[in-house]
């Protein structure tokens, strides 16, 4: 081997080609893809052809712009769409580069501008809460709390970490989340927002420059939204102390929740929005940031420009390929589909497994669903659950830690949903009949 290995298992299947839902791989040949490939990025499935062809036929022009010497007119046309789409005035898109944590560094770089144009210089401090993750770069790695990343710890800057909010699991004092024995979920609600406001006031909110977090958890936690009327408190309680909103949607946004931006099922309107992963169903890393037009002329109006840039911003084969995504999202009216089968797809699962001892629960929005197991040994049950799916019906699914994620491409035929779902619960319904294994 002459490239670095990750956090590989000897097993890990060679991957031979992708079209639509269906991978190929080495060890099972022909496989339904019920992941988008496996971190939800492929949106529209695997090789869009459209996507493609738009890419194709922009290659002929040209394929990269630099974004600081000329003029793309490609920019305009994709930032006027988007901003159409999320049906919120007075936006603007900052295109930050190839990654969701590019994006993240840009939105936190761009609080802090903001912040550092009204000789607010302090405003170093990020909230973020517990059990997140916001990317592998260095200032999003800061607010992520992933074990994997506990080496970095000397390099990352200090933040402020908050409980989580999510009543779908028992309260951990280790992780700062979860529901208290007893406590009703008004009650959870309200101590997620003191506990909020208690952290700001004791770290002087003269020093905070910005909350960031994931709209809906991860597939890390398990496609958590937060508790109805969450968010509209929380930009209650960061508008009073001067502190921003930053909502990372680089998983659950760009169509996933059945809404282009998750946001916009909370009723509220954010100051930074960063998005990636999901941009252009995989045919080129693609992200970008939205955000108020005022932030731009505040920057503007002191330093004459945004300190802030790379050299692929605002690539304009990811710009003609997010573009297209949008036009085929609109046209094939997917999101008005996402939210259909998505509550379909949990409906379908809560009926069958409510009674069945080893389901907990199930949520989500749209194509970002969870199911927790309720098990002693999670490993070994999603181990076993994944394999059996893939070894003996070739449906890949996204199974570990304590869930199981389900996160389709928005355009998957109904009849695989269908078929992915009756071998999730059946499987699901095979192993549970082996209890004393799990426990």
């Amino acid at each position: 081997m002459y490239t670095f290995k990750k956090f590989r298992s000897k097993s890990i299947p060679k991957f031979i080609s992708a079209e639509n839902e269906y991978i190929y791989l080495s060890s099972y040949g022909k496989v339904l893809d019920f992941t988008s490939g496996w971190t939800g990025y492929a949106t529209l499935g695997h090789n869009n052809k459209e996507i493609l062809n738009s890419i194709k036929k922009q290659m002929k022009f040209y394929c990269h712009v630099d974004f600081n010497e000329f003029e793309n007119p490609l920019v305009e046309k994709l930032s006027k769409k988007i901003i159409e789409f999320s049906k919120k005035k007075n936006k603007k898109i900052w295109y930050s580069g190839n990654s969701g944590s590019e994006a993240l560094e840009a939105a936190m770089k761009l609080s802090y501008s903001a912040h550092l144009s009204d000789n607010k210089k302090n405003k170093t401090k990020f909230i973020h809460r517990s059990q997140s993750f916001h990317g592998a770069s260095l200032h999003p790695l800061s607010i992520s709390t992933f074990d994997i990343f506990d080496i970095f710890d000397k390099l990352k800057t200090k933040n402020i970490q908050i409980n989580q909010n999510n009543i779908y699991t028992k309260y951990s004092q280790k992780y700062k989340m979860g529901i208290k024995k007893n406590e009703s979920a008004k009650e959870h609600l309200a101590r997620s927002l003191e506990d909020l406001e208690e952290k700001i006031i004791k770290n002087n909110p003269e020093n905070i420059c910005a909350m960031v977090g994931e709209t809906q958890l991860g597939s890390l936690v398990g496609d958590v939204p937060a508790q109805k009327g969450y968010w509209k408190e929380v930009s209650k309680i960061l508008k009073k102390y001067d502190i921003h909103l930053i909502l990372d949607e680089i998983y659950c946004g760009m169509g996933r929740s059945g809404k282009l931006f998750n946001f916009e099922w909370d009723d509220i309107n954010p100051d930074f929005v960063c998005v990636g992963k999901n941009t252009t169903s995989g045919c080129i890393p693609f992200s970008f940031v939205l955000t108020d037009e005022k932030f731009e002329k505040i920057i503007l109006n002191k330093f004459g420009r945004v300190t802030l840039g790379h050299t692929f911003q605002g690539h304009s084969l990811g710009l003609v390929a997010t573009n297209t995504v949008l036009e085929i999202i609109k046209r094939d009216r997917l999101l008005d589909r996402v939210k259909k089968e998505g509550n379909y797809i949990q409906k379908t699962i809560k009926d069958e497994l409510k009674e069945n001892h080893m389901f907990s629960n199930v949520r989500g929005r749209g194509f970002g669903v969870s199911v927790q197991h309720n098990v002693k040994n999670q490993n070994l049950f999603s181990k076993d659950l994944k394999s059996k799916l893939l070894e003996e019906h070739k449906i890949l699914m996204n199974i570990k830690f304590h869930r199981t994620s389900l996160t389709p491409c928005y355009n998957m035929k109904k009849k695989n949903i269908d078929i992915a779902l009756d071998k999730f619960i059946k499987t699901f319904k095979f192993l549970s009949n082996n209890a004393k294994r799990y426990y």
